[in-house]
């Protein structure tokens, strides 16, 4: 039987960190002798060649649960499957569906059935503060605290190898609730820096109130979408944004995508106060240099997030609307200049 080498956590974002850890994966499956074995246990692997393992979950356990403070959502379970297999090349990723039953598991209970018995890992990857399965309990009720000394001796117990992965070498501790939280107050360049790519809103194409078309702006209207699952997803209306994190409300410098083409934008995020837009929040973006639009109207659509030009404001008139707008064109027409001459095409 060939080695398996695995890691399990939530990976929302798959953020530097992450890859950093699923670099460590790759770097202990490779360091590992080859057994015996005639035939792979994946096709493109050789014969006794160890391989590696992502687990990771479909829904956010805390949202699973009822929590209300569960996170908001950096990633869908498609671009995560995506930056995991595709960027960071892990041969497997398996999302479970986290479950009230499995919720009840002790972390020894859980790499028994789980990680040896149904999925047959041999070495197990984490970080010295992860953390997993039902908090142990005195018989007071005080929780027991337990940690990598502890997954280790559970380990050696199961047959399976536990091994301390090493931090991202960083001046600043790059985590998931770090990025949201840049991203909820608006500072997407350095959620991207701590992404290692730039962040993204998915979503539909949805019509507008016109008024862009009509004051010389035409705009595309994006709703995100709501379940990290393809399968569940669901368009939310109103002022319901899903599960996924969006940037403060504000204007920026974006890049479209549609129809699988790119194209440079600047994006208003936020309630269109001079518009009396109401409670309901809009992602509108105008494309740099296009001054008429075709239906575009329940499309798949992407927008890649780089800057923020400015806060959202209430203008006194729309001329003064109209005129703000105009300079946010040139600001972002500028930095596509500077960081994207190849795809701006004005």
């Amino acid at each position: 039987m060939s080695s398996k080498v695995a890691t399990i956590g939530f990976f929302d974002g798959v953020h530097r960190g992450h890859q950093y850890l699923c670099q460590q994966l790759k770097q202990l499956a490779e360091a590992l002798p080859r057994t015996s074995e005639e035939k792979p246990a994946l096709p493109w692997k050789a014969p006794g060649e160890a391989s590696t393992l992502v687990l990771t979950f479909a829904e956010h356990p805390q949202r699973v649960l009822g929590r209300h403070d569960a996170p908001k959502l950096l990633t869908t379970n498609a671009e995560k499957s995506y930056f995991l297999e595709s960027v960071c090349g892990i041969d497997e990723v398996v999302f479970l569906d986290f479950t009230e039953e499995m919720a009840r598991l002790s972390a020894r209970e859980f790499m028994a059935q789980y990680l040896r018995d149904r999925y047959g890992v041999t070495h197990l990857l984490i970080g010295y503060d992860h953390h997993f399965g039902r908090p142990q309990r005195d018989v007071e009720g005080n929780r027991i605290p337990e940690g990598f000394d502890d997954y280790q001796r559970y380990g050696r117990e199961l047959g399976i190898e536990v091994v301390l992965a090493k931090e991202l070498p960083a001046e600043q501790h790059v985590s998931s609730s770090t990025i949201r939280r840049l991203i909820a107050e608006g500072d997407v360049e350095t959620a991207n820096r701590f992404l290692g790519y730039t962040f993204r809103i998915n979503g539909t194409v949805v019509s507008g109130h016109q008024v862009g078309r009509t004051i010389g702006f035409p705009t595309v209207n994006l709703r995100p979408i709501s379940s990290p699952s393809p399968m569940l997803q669901e368009l939310p209306s109103g002022g319901d944004w899903g599960v996924f994190q969006l940037p403060a409300a504000g204007v920026y410098v974006t890049m479209v995508r549609i129809f699988g083409r790119d194209f440079p934008a600047v994006t208003n995020i936020g309630h269109r106060p001079t518009l009396n837009n109401g409670p309901e929040l809009s992602v509108e973006s105008h494309f740099l240099g296009v001054e008429k639009l075709p239906p575009f109207a329940d499309c798949p659509i992407s927008v890649d997030v780089y800057a923020r030009l400015r806060d959202e404001q209430r203008f006194d008139s729309l001329d003064d609307l109209k005129a703000q707008i105009a300079r946010d064109i040139d600001a972002a027409t500028a930095w596509h200049r500077e960081h994207h001459q190849d795809t701006l095409c004005i």
